[in-house]
């Protein structure tokens, strides 16, 4: 059924492989849906099938399994502390919002992985969260941004003052576009190179890559794309997983005996538990 003059309401689960249907066959984005994001040179957003193919090649390797896994000490250390926050609540006897405490434990993740420095929002004594608010203040407005995407692109020249006065939700996406840009300059500055580390942000910056892709405006767009998907999508995962096990006390039950049953130091480990191959 045809809904609009450029879109289909395809009501048919078959069809799921044509319109994904991998990468033997061609499928293009429509300009009209990912220009409303406002990163017109990110992976996201990109049009062009060859073109975003070569992008999301550069950073391919970084979600493997065995980067991941390489990631395990620094994640740990995240929930670790995160782990000590609620350990504190507990004591004080405070509430304790899941999914601000969520957002802070990926936002940080994703942003010491993809900048190689840390926001530290698991340090806010109140979770605050520019990356949580930025994405939703976003997603808020996705419905007008589709019909006028040019308002994202006319905030970026006016005043920051003028701008939290019309609209405190856009102020919001500029202030972490602004936080963004600065990280990209830095890699930029320094060829990439994060304390040693190696990060997206190091790959985006490859000297092999053609100019073009290594400007401060492809880093900012593909750095605000990285950490708005890294943050809230991984934030809902765990907002969903915590619900239920605190709901359901016989799942919280059942997890923790085998917990308590079996010593497990590192992700491979873990994983193995009958509980989550179940």
């Amino acid at each position: 059924m045809r809904i609009t003059p450029h879109e289909l309401h395809v009501s048919d689960p078959y069809f799921y492989t044509e319109i994904y249907a991998g990468p033997t066959r061609k499928r293009e984005k429509d300009p009209r849906m990912v220009r409303l994001a406002g990163q017109p040179t990110s992976m996201f957003a990109t049009v062009d099938h060859n073109l975003h193919a070569s992008r999301r090649a550069i950073l391919s390797s970084f979600f493997s399994r065995k980067s991941i896994t390489g990631l395990e000490t620094m994640i740990q250390g995240k929930v670790e502390k995160l782990m000590g926050r609620l350990a504190t609540a507990c004591d004080q006897g405070t509430v304790v919002p899941l999914d601000s405490a969520s957002s802070a434990l990926t936002a940080d993740i994703i942003s010491e992985f993809a900048y190689g420095v840390s926001l530290d929002y698991l340090d806010d004594p109140n979770f605050k969260n520019e990356v949580a608010e930025s994405i939703l203040s976003l997603a808020s407005s996705v419905h007008v941004l589709k019909f006028f995407p040019f308002i994202l692109s006319l905030s970026k020249i006016i005043p920051d003052s003028v701008v939290e006065t019309l609209s405190p939700e856009a102020s919001k996406i500029l202030r972490l576009q602004k936080l963004v840009r600065a990280q990209a300059a830095v890699a930029l500055k320094n060829g990439g190179h994060v304390k040693g580390k190696d990060t997206m942000f190091g790959a985006l910056c490859n000297p092999s890559l053609p100019a073009e892709e290594r400007t401060l405006d492809r880093l900012q767009d593909e750095g605000f794309s990285l950490i708005g998907g890294g943050t809230e999508t991984t934030t809902g995962t765990l907002k969903i997983i915590m619900f239920n096990l605190l709901h359901n006390k016989s799942l919280l039950s059942k997890l923790r005996e085998e917990l308590a049953q079996n010593s497990c130091d590192t992700w491979a480990e873990l994983e193995q538990l009958p509980y989550m191959v179940s």
